[in-house]
């Protein structure tokens, strides 16, 4: 915690990275970094992170001081819309707005005023250089911000910029970790990019749908969407032949493949030992993702045959993303169903008592989109030689 409970320790990690050892979400050391800045700042009522996704150019809402209803959150927009905040990061300027009902109207500048905020201050942020989004501060008073006053508070805005640096520092080295040991193993081992594209984009769309019922703010659909790409990294420890079998597994060969849950679990704990052992709440998605994304609700799954609610819902979310994939998939053995067949036989998993009824429901939802996002990252031919087996 910043303030008061368990202090926090900071570590350093290989001479390049600094980061609290015990953290809470984001939005709680914002909530908390907000307190202190109003004893200078009384009328200081929000304070929030946007994040710069640097390879769809867009600005996408993070972690959030106010814990404004989940249902309103997760909003993104290209920075093409954002003329002004383009010129801010570019100039490395700090963008002031003294009132708010004098700008055109957005769903999300809307969204501020119906909150009752009617000034802003967007402060641009940098690591190594690379733009990674921006500090909003807000005001439910006008003309509250000037270059003054956020020069004033430039101590408590480093204290953001670094909470919110080193988190995405921490979630990239375990990103680019798993990768490269993925690119380490043999081609037949490795997994489609495409296919780590479409379960992120999967997982990204079910959390997104369902978060107003449980609570996920915008920190954790991003790790989620991250980390599910990774959810079968342990099946580079399995023996190449039973990976690049094009026949169905049975038997003995399937109950080795399926130890494949392990590997990955042993995998993440190596990654984090090197990272000395984080303890963020990020950590704990990725770990119930690679632990128990192959459990289903009527305990059919694996490795422990866990059932209902003793499955994390971040592991349920992932289950049904992969399952949708591989059902339209090609396969050596068959060819990839459509949507809408896949979409039927999930229903059928769900009567069945396997997959959560939620998330099934959420892809339905997406079906056009999902359409569109299968175009741009295709399906590889079985036939291909560099066909990769994506579901075990």
């Amino acid at each position: 915690m910043l303030s008061g409970g368990n202090a926090m320790s900071i570590q350093s990690l290989h001479g390049d990275i600094s980061y609290y050892q015990v953290t809470e979400s984001l939005n709680e050391q914002l909530q908390s970094i907000k307190g202190r800045m109003q004893a200078h700042l009384p009328e200081l009522d929000r304070v929030s992170f946007a994040l710069f996704d640097e390879q769809k150019n867009m600005l996408k809402t993070y972690a959030d001081s106010a814990f404004w209803n989940l249902r309103q959150a997760h909003n993104e927009a290209s920075m093409k819309e954002l003329p002004a905040l383009t010129r801010s990061a570019l100039q490395r300027q700090n963008r002031i707005i003294d009132d708010l009902t004098k700008l055109p109207s957005t769903t999300y500048i809307d969204m501020l005023l119906e909150h009752g905020y009617r000034s802003s201050a967007a402060i641009p942020c940098y690591d190594n250089e690379e733009f990674r989004g921006f500090i909003f501060l807000n005001s439910r008073s006008v003309n509250v911000f000037s270059e003054y006053v956020i020069e004033t508070l430039d101590p408590y805005l480093n204290m953001i910029k670094f909470c919110v640096m080193s988190e995405n520092q921490i979630v990239h080295r375990i990103i680019d970790a798993a990768r490269d040991i993925i690119e380490k193993t043999n081609l037949c081992m490795k997994d489609s990019a495409a296919h780590k594209e479409r379960i992120g984009y999967y997982t990204r769309l079910i959390a997104s749908h369902i978060a107003g019922e449980h609570d996920f703010d915008d920190e954790t659909v991003e790790h989620l969407s991250l980390f599910a790409q990774f959810h079968d990294l342990g099946k580079v420890r399995l023996p190449e032949h039973l990976v690049c079998k094009h026949d169905v597994l049975e038997g003995d060969e399937l109950k080795q493949v399926h130890g494949y849950v392990q590997h990955g679990m042993d995998i993440v704990d190596e990654i984090l030992e090197n990272l000395g052992y984080p303890q963020h709440p990020s950590i704990v998605l990725l770990t119930d993702i690679m632990a128990y994304h192959q459990e289903y609700l009527d305990g059919s799954g694996y490795p422990n045959g866990l059932s209902g609610a003793q499955i994390p819902i971040s592991a349920r979310i992932v289950a049904v993303a992969n399952v949708f994939d591989a059902l339209t998939a090609h396969r050596p053995y068959r060819q990839a169903w459509s949507i809408p067949h896949a979409m039927l036989e999930m229903e059928k998993m769900v009567n069945l008592g396997k997959l959560d009824r939620q998330c099934v429901n959420a892809l339905r939802e997406y079906q056009s989109e999902i359409s569109a996002e299968r175009e741009q990252y295709p399906e590889c031919d079985p036939k291909d030689d560099e066909y990769q087996l994506n579901m075990l």
